[in-house]
Parts: structure tokens; sequence; C-alpha cells
């Protein structure tokens, strides 16, 4: 199913993007082996401007959605290097 991405510029040197990351778990992730199961995480994204330039992003996203849709079973403790 097709998925638009909202866009909000409350204020003309910030955008914020809410939108999906699409994709399918095929490398190891924080020491998960590969599953092949589809990942389907809802993110927003701040996006700031300065002098008609981006000076910066930031993404939010919840790992905990991520995990689960791999298999890990919540709660779960992740490797000191992540």
């Amino acid at each position: 199913k097709p998925y638009t991405s909202a866009r909000y510029v409350p204020q003309p040197d910030l955008l914020i993007v809410e939108t999906r990351f699409k994709g399918r778990h095929d490398g190891a992730f924080l020491g998960v082996a590969p599953t092949g199961r589809a990942v389907d995480v809802p993110m927003t994204i701040f996006v700031s401007f300065a002098g008609g330039l981006m000076s910066g992003e930031r993404f939010y996203w919840n790992l905990g959605t991520l995990v689960e849709q791999i298999g890990v079973k919540m709660p779960v403790a992740l490797p000191a290097a992540a």
C-alpha cells in the first residue's frame, strides 16, 4: 500500500516530515542475524534551514518497533556498542 508523507512548515526555517521507513531485514542489525522479515517503521524528521541552506536534520523513530518486527522479543538487552 503506498504511503504519502505528511509535511509541515511551522516556521520558515523548519520543515517537519512524517513518513515511514519500509524495507527488509537482509543484514545483521544490532547482533541479530538477517531474518528476511519486512519492516515498516514510522518516523518523524525535523529539517532546519539557515541562510537558505539546510543546516541540520534530526530523525525520530522507535527502536523497539523495529526489533519487534525482526522477531526480537522485548524487553531485550542490546549490545553495549549499540
